[in-house]
């Protein structure tokens, strides 16, 4: 992904605008997680695929980069470290925690609690929204046979293995035949 490139796209408006500094600057993936843990940065641009998932991936929602983490030591740490968190965080945090062990139902509601809380404080901004390239395009010929109607098209489910793949079969004989392999 061209971080760099997608960030230089913002950094001068929102310095110009917004009165924020800021600045595009491409660091290892190592380097970027010391900065964030050091509170050396405030923001940063990563990949949110995944972040249609609250459940599966929080930290995508509302505990990612810099600010997460410092919240998050507060968290687990019982406030010795870290920093400790605006209500509103809080808040997302317990109702979070909760609906890992209550019914489906009640897990929902409390999920759209959270996600009204998490869209109103804007703790990470998107800036480019999922396409379908970003967790796969599902192309099939009408001679496959065994494919799924429908397939979730996710990461949290490692697409396209939920569809198993690896069953599916060529329906017509002369599709059923050793195809050479060419990198033409």
């Amino acid at each position: 992904m061209e971080f760099v490139q997608i960030t230089e796209m913002v950094a001068w408006p929102w310095t110009y605008y917004l009165g924020l500094k800021t600045d595009a600057i491409g660091v290892g993936r190592i380097r970027e997680g010391e900065r964030e843990i050091s509170s050396e940065i405030q923001i940063s641009a990563a990949l949110g695929d995944g972040s249609d998932h609250l459940f599966t991936y929080p930290g995508l929602v509302f505990t990612a980069n810099a600010f997460g983490y410092q919240l998050q030591l507060w968290r687990i740490t019982g406030g010795r470290l870290g920093t400790e968190p605006e209500d509103a965080f809080k808040e997302v945090v317990a109702k979070y925690v909760k609906a890992l062990g209550v019914p489906v139902e009640e897990r929902t509601e409390l999920g759209k609690e959270i996600w009204r809380i998490v869209v109103d404080q804007a703790w990470i901004i998107g800036l480019v929204g999922q396409s379908p390239a970003s967790v796969g395009v599902r192309v099939v010929k009408n001679d496959l046979g065994n494919v799924p109607a429908r397939q979730f098209n996710n990461p949290d489910v490692k697409t396209p293995a939920i569809s198993r793949p690896v069953t599916s079969y060529w329906k017509s004989p002369e599709n059923r035949q050793p195809q050479a392999l060419t990198y033409e």
